[in-house]
């Protein structure tokens, strides 16, 4: 749930997001945990995307959110799909972004 919206009815209340995360990670050298990326931090960076209060577009959603996944070590590039899923009711069944990026730069 996510504050977000651009229309004088989305402001003051929270809105459904859907989010799905593709990671390229570096390869991990052995078979514990300590060795690859905490997905933890994937919760921690939406976290804080949330605590940033609202949030016109879904766009910029996706673009904080993923820079701040790309500043863990680890992270070498992510594709984020954002989707509210009652932007565009009942017209349509959602509307979204899918955004790509590299560590250093927009992909």
């Amino acid at each position: 749930m996510a504050h977000i919206g651009v229309h004088p009815h989305e402001r003051g209340r929270a809105q459904q997001l859907l989010i799905d995360l593709d990671m390229d990670i570096a390869p991990v050298p052995e078979d514990r945990i300590g060795a690859t990326f905490d997905y933890e931090r994937v919760r921690d960076a939406l976290a804080a995307t949330l605590a940033c209060g609202h949030i016109e577009l879904v766009e910029s959603f996706a673009e904080r959110m993923g820079r701040a996944l790309l500043a863990a070590p680890g992270i070498e590039a992510i594709e984020i799909r954002v989707t509210k899923p009652a932007a565009l009711a009942p017209d349509a069944e959602a509307a979204g972004v899918l955004l790509r990026m590299r560590r250093g730069r927009a992909a």
